[in-house]
């Protein structure tokens, strides 16, 4: 089945292929020593790309029965974890580049002034992704929109939170998104890339 253009009845099968990708990415480069340089396979072990994989199960939640009263609770919750599992994946993308990352500040660098992407917050992050990472001139815009919904968790004063169907619309995005990413990440051999699903 081919995901070409948002249909929200589809949600069911992105949010599978979401938890194959995170599986197959956590798989690999949790255990990326040898292969990877030694720091970036230092931090990578330190990463919880186990818990990419349990957030991503979380991503189906809409599917199920809430009390209307939880209704704003729980959708505010989905975009935290929809926000999170975004700022993470572009952290992992900056991790296996973590060379490139360091080599693109060298004065900050050399100076002990650069921080290591697993310590960057998600404005910043999102800034070099853009810049460095990023494949797809639609990424600064949809990475905009998660921050802002992720961030209503914060909310004290009036804050706008989309809705469901926003909502299912930005997980399909991360699935073409986690996808570009998986496609920028350099693997010993093709047998260890993710299947492209």
């Amino acid at each position: 089945m081919k995901f070409d253009a948002f249909d929200e009845a589809m949600h069911p099968e992105v949010v599978k292929r979401i938890i194959r990708l995170n599986m197959e990415l956590a798989k690999f480069w949790s255990n990326a020593r040898g292969w990877a340089p030694q720091e970036a396979a230092d931090m990578l072990e330190k990463s919880r790309l186990d818990w990419q994989v349990s957030l991503s199960h979380r991503l189906s939640d809409v599917l199920r029965e809430h009390p209307k009263e939880e209704s704003d609770a729980k959708l505010i919750e989905s975009w935290l974890r929809l926000g999170v599992l975004v700022e993470n994946s572009m952290k992992l993308g900056f991790v296996v580049f973590l060379r490139d990352y360091r080599n693109s500040k060298p004065e900050a660098y050399a100076a002990n002034k650069l921080t290591d992407p697993d310590s960057l917050k998600f404005d910043k992050l999102r800034e070099l992704f853009v810049e460095h990472l990023s494949t797809d001139p639609g990424d600064d815009e949809w990475l905009r929109k998660i921050q802002h919904q992720r961030n209503a968790i914060h909310a004290f004063k009036d804050r706008s939170v989309n809705d469901w169907r926003a909502y299912k619309e930005a997980v399909f995005y991360y699935l073409r998104f986690l996808r570009r990413l998986s496609e920028r990440l350099p693997y010993p051999d093709e047998m260890y890339a993710p299947h492209r699903n």
